[in-house]
């Protein structure tokens, strides 16, 4: 990414919190003192250390265990973060918080009770939910039925266990014993099977967990349908829990990128998304004050608009993945310049050009221009290996004694080399036209000389298997890619505007922020468990960051909170930018509860978000009126965004609970989130403040 870039890219990652426990102190800390523990130790440390518990002896792995997939999610969170991630186990779960205390590790990953304070404890956001279940000896008649019935019987517990508390408010007059300390769950359920002990409580995923080898146990009676389970860390870390809420927000919500879709344009408009591979940089992809732009990025969307289907952006580790990224069928259509020595080339097909560029000797402004090969005698070019300009100075420098191509490093971007050119950190390095004249337009300290080779086309390329979408693409180079239009994006891109001097200033002097009131949203975030670059991609749809928005309905301010909503929330002035965005938040938090536990986040975040925007009840309504049209109810995209669109009709909303709802707004309100958040999260990598 370039260092540009970076700077107005830094932000974005999302958490939400399904329990009724909220963090109690909100506000992002400063670097400044941090204790030993926390994120920028660990990642000087270059290690985060994982507490897991492992039953004393080992376990099986069993089909149907989650194991390996939390192994990996460990391990892409390490590397989101900038570390490696040790695993340190635990012979007993109750034995986690101690380690934790005790400083042997930093995050414990087995999902812990996140329903209860703990001193010193924070609890992350749910990794997933369970049931609190009464358990008995399988074939036992006598147990009981209903809740009211526990006091007739004794039940064993550990004496620290939280379902006490959830004992407790049945109201009852129980009978609880303590089971002995050196117990763990496998050992009472043993107990229970044995009929040792007539009855226990605990959690429906440690049921399941021991009813993989034994057959002793069943369920008796269902006590709480949604405990939240979620990993926890030392209260001094804040910045590693925001970082941990971040990737778990990310995780859930952008699950579709790791998706590997293969098939021809048919595919792309039944999926009702093309993904196009392009690099983030000043010409193809990057955001400005909460917006997406870019010459490529605005091309694509043209294109998108024509399929009618929506843009996801597809930004590789590496400039030189692209093309890996259409052969791994992580994406659709990708914009190159073809290289000969990319190893993909016979798997791909490409376009037409859409465009040319030529290849610029890039030196200091303050050096004296090279304008003929023999100048670089003895000089050092920097460029990538796999750049397109590798194998042009390879031959140049056959004919210029004493001429040494220099391999960059591959993660850098041309704009990286170009700034170290400016900062004479190298001496030269070589650019396409293009890119080049805009890096001229908001900086000084850089000159192109020398023209290496003129006209090199850049293209579209898609699979080869894809002879449907590769005429759509060459039918789009034709009809789109010239005329007044393009005329207008390439002039908004390239030329020297005086608007994209601005955008480059701003992005200069930019603090890292995405938006003016990045603080707000961390620390409201925080505190009602909303991921904050999810609060950032709402209040971008909700009011472009204008605190003085007003809708035709009333709604006011950054978050477009509702009056009637403000007053119920307790907000005296919903046009503060600070209680407006608390008062959104906690409503969204609200909204969040309302929808079964048991949905995927990703699924409830997008209920949720659909229901800020039309109202709880139509989502209600257009879930139900899924399932009755045979569609899933428990998922958005595809099903229940096509249900909400019926309730336009009089044939539908008739029979709706809440009537008319007019579906279309909802259906673009959670897709252009969604779009917003993938671009944020993707261009602001999971890592605390």
């Amino acid at each position: 990414m370039g260092k540009w870039a970076t700077a107005v890219c830094l932000v974005f990652s999302c958490a939400v919190c399904f329990c009724d426990q909220k963090p109690k102190d909100p506000t992002p800390p400063t670097t400044k003192g941090l204790p030993r523990s926390d994120l920028p130790r660990m990642r000087e440390a270059g290690e985060i250390r994982v507490l897991l518990w492992k039953p004393e002896g080992g376990e099986v792995s069993r089909e149907g265990t989650s194991k390996a997939a939390d192994i990996a999610r460990f391990e892409a969170l390490a590397q989101k973060i900038g570390a490696k991630v040790r695993f340190i186990y635990v012979d007993r779960r109750s034995g986690l918080i101690p380690a934790l205390r005790e400083r042997k590790g930093d995050l414990v990953g087995t999902g812990l009770r996140a329903d209860r304070e703990v001193e010193d404890i924070s609890f992350s956001v749910p990794v997933r939910h369970v049931r609190e279940v009464l358990v008995a000896r399988k074939g036992t008649r006598k147990i009981p039925r209903r809740v009211e019935d526990l006091g007739k019987f004794k039940i064993f517990l550990p004496a620290q266990s939280g379902s006490r508390k959830t004992l407790e408010k049945s109201g009852q007059k129980l009978d609880i014993e303590s089971t002995p300390e050196n117990l763990d769950t496998d050992d009472i359920l043993f107990s229970v099977g044995s009929g040792e002990y007539p009855l226990s409580v605990t959690l429906s995923d440690r049921v399941e967990a021991y009813l993989a080898y034994r057959d002793d146990v069943r369920i008796a009676l269902v006590l709480r349908e949604k405990a939240p389970l979620a990993w926890a860390v030392r209260k001094e870390s804040p910045q590693l829990l925001e970082a941990v809420n971040g990737f778990l927000y990310e995780h859930s919500l952008t699950t579709h990128r790791r998706f590997r879709y293969e098939g021809d344009i048919q595919e792309i408009k039944r999926r009702q998304v093309i993904r196009v591979g392009m690099l983030n940089n000043s010409v193809a992809y990057f955001i400005y004050r909460g917006q997406e732009m870019g010459f490529q990025f605005e091309l694509t969307e043209t294109l998108a608009r024509r399929l009618d289907v929506r843009l996801e952006v597809v930004v590789p580790e590496r400039p030189v993945d692209l093309t890996r990224l259409l052969v791994e069928n992580l994406a659709d259509v990708v914009v190159v310049s073809p290289l000969p020595i990319d190893p993909h080339t016979n798997r791909v097909i490409f376009s037409q050009p859409f465009s040319f560029a030529d290849q610029v000797l890039v030196q200091n402004a303050g050096e004296k221009p090279v304008t003929k090969l023999a100048q670089l005698a003895g000089k050092q070019v920097h460029v990538r290996r796999s750049s397109q300009y590798f194998e042009t100075l390879q031959q140049v420098a056959k004919s210029v004694p004493g001429m040494k191509v220099v391999e960059a490093d591959e993660n850098l971007e041309t704009e990286d080399l170009i700034d170290m050119v400016g900062k004479k950190e190298i001496p030269f390095t070589v650019a396409n036209s293009i890119l080049l004249d805009v890096e001229k337009t908001y900086r000084s300290d850089i000159q192109g000389s020398l023209v290496f080779a003129k006209k090199k086309p850049l293209v579209f390329a898609v699979r080869r298997d894809s002879p449907k979408l590769i005429s759509r693409m060459n039918r789009f180079v034709l009809e789109d890619c010239s005329g007044a239009h393009f005329a207008a994006l390439y002039d908004k891109y390239f030329k020297a505007s005086k608007r994209m001097v601005e955008v480059r200033a701003d992005a200069l002097n930019a603090s890292g922020a995405i938006s003016p009131y990045d603080e707000f949203a961390r620390k409201y975030g925080s505190q009602y468990g909303i991921d904050w670059r999810l609060v950032l991609a709402q209040m971008y749809q909700e009011s472009k960051f204008d605190p003085r928005a007003k809708s035709w309905a009333g709604a006011m301010g950054l978050l477009q909170v509702m009056p009637k909503t403000a007053a119920e929330l307790g907000v005296e002035d919903p046009w503060d930018p600070e209680s407006n965005i608390k008062a959104g938040v906690k409503y969204l938090s609200w909204l969040l509860m309302r929808f079964e536990p048991t949905l995927p986040m990703r699924q409830r975040v997008r209920f949720a978000l659909a229901s800020y925007n039309a109202g709880l009840g139509h989502v209600r309504d257009a879930r139900r009126l899924a399932r009755e049209r045979g569609l899933n109810p428990d998922r958005w995209f595809g099903d229940v965004e096509k249900a909400i669109v019926l309730l336009e009709k009089q044939k539908y909303y008739k029979r709706a609970r809440h009537g008319y709802c007019r579906g279309t707004e909802p259906v673009q309100y959670v897709s252009r989130i969604q779009t917003k958040y993938d671009a944020y999260s993707r261009l602001m990598p999971t890592e605390g403040k």
